[in-house]
């Protein structure tokens, strides 16, 4: 998730290309503009069966203000975001039976909370809002790539993410600072170079059809 700044940042760069994820419900053109935007899903990843298969995703693309919007979709997430919410104002409901006092420090609660007159009550046009939510997160890119290929790419971070916690963990990486931009892009690119090295070596085995006893990232 990054800043508008950061975005300006970029765009003022034509070399480089970024495929960036939105806060949702920091901007209100998303909300308004690009998730209730008319459109057919394309299926990236479809249903599976076993508690192991890929998790569902579905992506449509959304032109807006000059800016192309990737919305994904994972069903099954959706489905329990629906059912936690549903879960919070079913409690949320008997709490304001016994007073509400005690509700307004839950954030849980409070954001599905309005004060009137003679106390809190339920916000029923807040809880209908967060349905278009459930499930979803947006992208933003200038690359030329297609919707799924953008999806795809950005769910790749999760590799970086546990490159990270290897080298903390199984790597034993000491803590390193760094005072000069000269050493913190060093540092950096060394990471990203070993990133490049795990992931060719892991398509390499894979294509071989060779696995490790022990995690491979």
């Amino acid at each position: 998730m990054i800043s508008r700044e950061t975005v300006r940042e970029l765009e003022s760069t034509p070399s480089v290309d970024y495929i960036l994820g939105v806060r949702m419900r920091n901007q209100k053109e998303i909300g308004v503009e690009v998730l209730s935007r008319a459109g057919r899903y394309e299926e990236v990843t479809p249903k599976g069966k076993g508690s192991k298969s890929p998790s569902p995703l579905k992506v449509k693309e959304v032109l807006h203000d000059g800016r192309r919007y990737i919305v994904c979709l994972n069903e099954d997430q959706a489905t329990k975001d629906r059912a936690d919410r549903e879960a919070i104002v079913a409690a949320l409901s008997d709490k304001l039976k016994q007073g509400d006092k005690a509700l307004v420090g839950n954030k849980g609660f409070r954001k599905y909370l309005k004060y009137g007159g003679s106390g809190f009550a339920i916000d029923e046009a807040k809880v209908k809002q967060e349905v278009k939510y459930d499930g979803k997160w947006v992208l933003t890119t200038n690359t030329a790539l297609s919707a799924r290929e953008t999806a795809l790419h950005y769910k790749q971070l999760w590799m970086v993410e546990q490159v990270f916690r290897t080298m903390k963990t199984v790597l034993t990486t000491r803590p390193i600072y760094h005072k000069c931009d000269e050493t913190i892009r060093g540092h950096v690119f060394c990471s990203f170079l070993s990133l490049l090295l795990m992931k060719e070596l892991a398509e390499r085995m894979e294509g071989r059809g060779w696995r490790l006893s022990g995690p491979t990232w």
